[in-house]
């Protein structure tokens, strides 16, 4: 094992890390493997691989840890039932993955060659207008939902860019600040 002093700590992930992560890992097949095997690292080494092809550079071990700290964090959120707001930055797209039961599929499929969450809920169109069906995908459209293309197809404004250094925002003094006479 190693010493304290000979480990480094892997950079926290950033929000597209985990929202790709989240994506790979609602995947049916990663799903379906997942459920199906009790030894799973393969199955992270594969996830570990397409976060790779997304950029990101995170073995299957931080894979497999953060996919644990992100179904803790649902759980938790999750038992609250009602006793606060929702805490986990996550919950809508960890819902659409660990929202069912164990057994059944979730509610959603990922298109891993756009990178788009689409929903595979059937709607229950018969019982609604349409002027009423646009008017509700209107207001209640989140930008982090699974089902916001707009979000999964565009990363210009999120996250935003790092601020400028101080030396390129600050304009240098003319005058000196204090004026001492000698």
């Amino acid at each position: 094992m190693q010493s304290p002093e000979n480990r480094k700590r892997a950079p926290a992930w950033t929000a597209w890390e985990v929202l790709d992560l989240i994506a790979i890992w609602g995947e049916d097949s990663v799903l379906t493997e997942l459920r199906s095997k009790r030894r799973n690292e393969k199955i992270f080494e594969k996830i570990s691989k397409a976060m790779m092809e997304k950029g990101h550079t995170r073995d299957s071990v931080q894979c497999r840890v953060k996919v644990k700290e992100l179904r803790q964090a649902y759980q938790k959120t999750k038992g609250r039932s009602g006793s606060g707001p929702k805490t986990c930055r996550f919950y809508t797209e960890l819902h659409a993955i660990l929202g069912g039961s164990a057994t059944t599929t979730p509610p959603l499929s990922v298109d891993s060659q756009v990178g788009v969450v689409i929903s595979a809920m059937p709607e229950d169109s018969a019982d609604r207008e349409d002027g009423e069906e646009d008017e509700l995908a209107e207001t209640t459209q989140d930008p982090f939902s699974p089902t916001a293309r707009s979000f999964f197809s565009s990363r210009q404004n999120y996250p935003p860019s790092p601020p400028k250094p101080v030396a390129q925002t600050m304009k240098p003094w003319k005058q000196p600040l204090v004026s001492v006479p000698l």
